[in-house]
């Protein structure tokens, strides 16, 4: 069993638990979660709430960005949908651009997958578009914003819980390669007692620009205890590089996010956020909404720096929530 389905097991068995739920595995991951008369189903970090087509909606970014732009304070990034066919399109919109760009596929994909950060050239943008097409024929290009990546979780249009995710770094021991200690920290993720990840760290496009905006490459050898960061893109980071946030959230954002799941019509979404300060509105920092993610994963709300032991799990208050609702 791998580290996420072996992560989500668990994690549903202890939450049923503290609800006083019973729970039954019933196949392909499936897990039957009943309390008293009424049950529900869980596969890994996917709950009964938000029909399909609400994710299908939220699952298509620049649609989600057209839909959301009349909303006031919304800010996005300046992007541009396109197809490998369009590739000059996508290489005027780089040499308008200020700044680096990120390149991903429109819809489809979660969790970083083809994702590309760091395109400034010709090449660099050629490469990310051939990635991001294997995973949808739409692609995506859009200015980079500086800041910190925030993930802010609603439930019924109520902040749960909010992540700061800092982006994944390895630290020299003035021996080991980049190469090796990512190597070394993928191993210990899956080899750990303590869930630490549910993903390698692994050395890709994405990581090489990372590194080559800092004159390095995966054979560099650290000096101890000198951190370097490996990818931009946060979602393969790990426990001690995020950070609950919950507390900082400033009141302005969190009614923009409000107002943009009213609008989606969700559920259950994690709102993504690029901003220097979440303790700021969004028009105060230069920061801009990334993302409406209606399958958020579950794990970015456990697997922390400084989760405290007495917070009630997303995933208690998420089965609290359907059971409530199935009840009434």
């Amino acid at each position: 069993m791998g580290s996420s389905k072996r992560f989500y097991r668990d994690l549903w068995r202890e939450s049923a638990s503290r609800i006083g739920a019973k729970i039954e595995e019933i196949g392909s991951d499936f897990q039957c979660i009943t309390r008293n008369d009424l049950h529900t189903f869980v596969q890994m970090d996917k709950v009964m709430l938000d029909s399909n087509l609400t994710l299908r909606l939220a699952g298509n970014k620049p649609l989600t960005h057209q839909l959301l732009e009349t909303i006031e304070g919304y800010r996005a990034p300046r992007y541009l949908e396109f197809r490998f066919s369009q590739l000059d399109d996508a290489l005027k919109f780089l040499s308008d651009s200020t700044q680096a760009c990120v390149v991903k596929p429109a819809s489809g994909t979660g969790g970083g997958s083809g994702v590309t950060t760091g395109i400034d050239s010709k090449q660099k943008l050629i490469n990310a578009t051939i990635l991001a097409r294997k995973f949808c024929s739409n692609i995506v290009i859009e200015e980079e914003v500086k800041g910190h990546s925030y993930r802010l979780l609603f439930l019924n249009s109520d902040l749960i819980h909010a992540v700061r995710r800092d982006p994944p770094e390895v630290r020299g021991d003035g021996r080991s390669s980049i190469k090796q200690l990512m190597e070394i920290e993928t191993s210990n993720r899956l080899t750990g007692n303590t869930p630490r990840a549910l993903s390698p760290l692994l050395i890709d496009m994405e990581c090489k620009n990372t590194l080559n905006a800092q004159n390095l490459s995966p054979n560099y050898v650290p000096k101890k205890d000198e951190s370097i960061k490996v990818k931009q893109v946060v979602n393969q980071n790990c426990s001690r590089e995020s950070h609950s946030v919950t507390d900082q959230v400033h009141p302005e954002t969190i009614t923009l996010a409000q107002n943009i799941i009213r609008i989606m019509g969700c559920e259950l979404a994690g709102i993504d956020i690029i901003t220097t300060d979440i303790g700021q509105p969004l028009h105060a920092t230069g920061g801009i909404i990334g993302e409406v993610n209606t399958t958020p994963g579950l794990h970015h709300h456990y697997l922390l720096a400084d989760k405290s032991p007495h917070e009630q799990g997303v995933c208690e208050t998420i089965l609290e929530y359907i059971f409530k609702k199935k009840r009434s």
